[in-house]
This record gives structure tokens, C-alpha cells and sequence, in this order.
């Protein structure tokens, strides 16, 4: 589900009351990406869903300190949105979530607005589009 990291961060979470100023540029459809952004300033801990001491920001995806960064872009690209930074042990598809998964679902039940994002988003729901897998391997 999803919920805001904090009562006073903006997000796009729960459905707007009419399009998001990003739904009515005329688009086919949108882009969604994420980015671990590197940092050496970061650090804090925190326990796993094992029940182990680890620390937030550390992405092991990059295999360093990090901030995730989720965006969404026009076909060609142009920023339309980003969000609040996220620590770096947070997966794309949860950041997502965090923040503009609802507003996309929105956006394709009301605009046939569908979104396309990489298989970090695999599952993400009605209207997020992700490559097929190959079931062979």
C-alpha cells in the first residue's frame, strides 16, 4: 500500500481530486525509473526483517551508501516529477509505492495513462507495464 514517508512530504500516493499536473500533457503514456544516488554523508541504522542490525542507506544493489531516487518522465524523457530521496536499502517498486504508485493507478483507470518502468517494478499493478520475463531462463 502506499503511504507517505512523513505527514508534511508531499506525495502522489492517495488519488488526486482530478488529474495530476503531469496527466494532461498529452502523453501516449509515462516513463518510471529509480536511481541510487552515491554518498559518502549517509548513515543510519536500523533492524532488518530478519531481526538483524543493518544500515538504512546502504544499497546492495549498488554496494554502497545511497539515496533512491524515483522519477517520472515524458516519452523523450523531460523530468515531470521526482521524489523525496529514500534511503538506499529501499527497493524501486517500494519507493514507488511511497510515493506516486497511487496517482499512476489513477491515471490509467481515468486517462488510459499507462506507464512504463523496468523490471524493478515487476507486479507494480494495472496500468505499470514491465518487460515479459523469460519463463526459459
Amino acid at each position: 500500500m502506499c503511504r507517505p514517508p512523513s505527514p508534511s512530504t508531499p506525495t502522489f500516493c492517495r488519488a488526486p481530486h482530478g488529474p495530476p499536473p503531469w496527466a494532461d500533457n498529452g502523453d501516449a503514456y509515462l516513463i518510471l525509473d529509480g536511481k541510487n544516488f552515491s554518498s559518502d554523508r549517509l548513515g543510519e541504522k536500523t533492524t532488518s526483517a530478519k531481526g538483524a542490525e543493518i544500515d538504512l542507506w546502504y544499497s546492495g544493489k549498488t554496494r554502497e551508501q545511497a539515496g533512491n531516487i524515483q522519477a517520472l518522465t515524458d516519452p523523450d524523457g523531460f523530468p515531470l516529477w521526482a521524489s523525496d530521496v529514500e534511503p538506499g536499502s529501499i527497493h524501486d517498486i517500494t519507493a514507488a509505492e511511497n510515493h506516486v504508485l497511487g496517482a499512476l493507478y489513477w491515471a490509467y483507470s481515468q486517462l488510459n495513462l499507462p506507464t512504463l518502468a523496468d523490471g524493478g517494478y515487476q507486479g507494480a499493478g494495472a496500468g505499470v507495464l514491465t518487460p515479459i520475463r523469460d519463463p526459459g531462463g
